[in-house]
């Protein structure tokens, strides 16, 4: 957690960066954010203390992404679901990419997030592909990596 706020924080040149990131305020109070980028040709992969690379199948689809505006967080907090918060904060993802001339927007969402897919079906996207998801202590269960796409105008 620290080493990620230290990077939002400070790290300019780091997609995480604050500056990346857009806030959704409904009456002044904040309820969704949005950070997303352009994917970058390579992705290294993470390893966790006991060796396990619990990010090698992700980093494998962000990988065949390369290029595409990736929509790397777009989360809306719980009490502002079905509000239409989400569908906004990814047509402004859309926006994003179109401003900056890439026809191409890409996701990841895990196979355990049923909501979430149906969101990114409604609005367009399909699968590319995936791999499968490598539980972790106190991860999400079992499942699939399923990256997402989506032709913009």
């Amino acid at each position: 957690m620290e080493v990620g706020r230290e990077f939002i924080r400070t790290r300019s040149d780091h997609f995480i960066c604050y500056k990346n990131w857009h806030v959704a305020e409904v009456d002044g109070t904040s309820s969704a954010g949005l950070n997303c980028y352009v994917l970058p040709k390579e992705t290294k992969n993470n390893y966790n203390g006991d060796g396990i690379d619990v990010t090698r199948n992700l980093n494998e689809l962000k990988t065949l992404g390369a290029g595409t505006w990736y929509v790397a967080a777009a989360s809306v907090f719980p009490e502002f679901r079905n509000l239409g918060i989400g569908e906004s904060i990814l047509t402004k993802a859309g926006q994003l990419a179109c401003d900056r001339g890439i026809s191409v927007m890409t996701l990841l969402v895990g196979s355990f997030n049923g909501g979430a897919q149906r969101l990114y079906s409604k609005l367009g996207f399909v699968e590319w592909d995936r791999r499968p998801f490598t539980p972790f202590p106190g991860s999400d269960p079992e499942g699939y990596w399923i990256l997402m796409r989506r032709q913009l105008a």
